[in-house]
């Protein structure tokens, strides 16, 4: 095959996953979800290939190290609308489908089903394809539709919780979804299911936090702890075992001057040097209400706490809410995080 071709045919492979959900690809130099290898043998895994005839190709779920991340056995014969070979379009389609968290189908008629055949021209998704990536990614929406309206856009103020990752990615959750956020607003390709990228997540959430580059889910008594997407061994635990002292049950949680700070009702809780364990009382926190609804650090280093549509910025020097005689606080989140038609100014130049 030529090199035109394998691009031309991964293109369409990513196309008919992108084509029955709400998920877009788009190719980057830098760092990506999703990583394409063509290998022999040994080749960077611990699934080496076995030659010619064997393994075609495999492909990482979400949650596992490689995640994304799909290997083609380089020994193989590669081909391009040729009933002789490997039909890369229709090999790369299952194994894309198995980074995205698909498993095997049952169905005959199906890519996810577990063997491949044989070239079939005109190749499209089966019905129980299209459901098992809707069920993982919502359906597919009009990408002129998804500007002007989107489901968070409305109901913006049923956040549950907001994290900033270990890779400065900004992530809303609402129910069992999630949405990114950039400088432009929300990231095409959005909503995904919160157990896509994090096997094994409660939803909807108390809070989130990035700790120690490591992310945390709250609900009820319990926390969930990731190292990136993968759950970490004896996860979830009681918050009690993990974060001693500290409530259950949260608003919102933040670290804070290498400190961590739970918020519950109108009290907040430090884990530090200094432990706060019957809590004190938020208004200490100048210009910051009660009962919050999250807490996160932007990428670009500022203090942020939500309560229903308003957003407040803390000053890092006072601890207090920023004072802006031009622009006071709180403002509205939905007009300066999510871009939904009435953003005043970019936010990611004054959070």
């Amino acid at each position: 095959m030529t090199k035109e071709e394998v691009q031309a045919d991964i293109k369409k492979s990513l196309d008919h996953w992108a084509g029955a959900s709400f998920l877009t690809f788009e190719k980057t130099k830098g760092r990506g979800d999703m990583k394409l290898l063509w290998g022999m043998f040994k080749h960077g895994d611990k699934a080496p290939f076995d030659g010619p005839g064997g393994t075609l190709a495999h492909a990482f779920a979400p949650g596992s190290k490689l995640a994304g991340d799909t290997h083609f056995d380089d020994s193989e014969t590669w081909t391009h609308e040729k009933y002789s070979g490997a039909n890369l379009v229709q090999v790369a389609t299952h194994e894309i489908g198995h980074a995205l968290g698909l498993g095997h189908s049952k169905s005959l008629r199906a890519v996810m089903f577990p063997s491949y055949d044989s070239y079939t021209p005109d190749f499209k998704l089966d019905k129980d394809d299209i459901n098992g990536i809707q069920s993982l990614y919502g359906q597919h929406v009009s990408r002129k539709r998804v500007k002007s309206f989107n489901e968070l856009c409305l109901k913006y103020y049923d956040i549950n919780a907001i994290l900033t990752d270990s890779h400065l990615k900004t992530y809303i959750f609402r129910g069992s979804y999630f949405w990114e956020i950039q400088e432009e607003g929300i990231s095409h390709g959005y909503p995904q299911k919160i157990i896509s990228h994090w096997p094994h997540a409660p939803h909807p959430l108390d809070a989130a936090l990035n700790y120690d580059n490591l992310t945390y889910f709250f609900k009820g008594t319990k926390c969930w702890c990731y190292n990136d997407r993968t759950l970490v061994s004896g996860f979830p635990k009681y918050i009690s075992k993990v974060f001693k002292g500290m409530p259950t049950k949260i608003d919102a949680a933040i670290v804070w001057q290498k400190a961590l700070y739970f918020f519950k009702g109108k009290k907040y809780y430090k884990l530090g040097k200094k432990l706060f364990n019957s809590g004190k009382p938020i208004s200490r926190w100048e210009g910051l209400p009660n009962d919050l609804t999250a807490a996160f650090v932007s990428s670009h280093g500022s203090y942020v706490f939500t309560k229903a549509r308003q957003y407040f910025k803390i000053d890092p020097r006072t601890g207090h809410v920023e004072k802006n005689q031009k622009l006071p606080y709180p403002r509205n989140f939905r007009d300066w995080w999510l871009n939904c038609g009435h953003r005043p100014q970019r936010i990611f130049q004054d959070e």
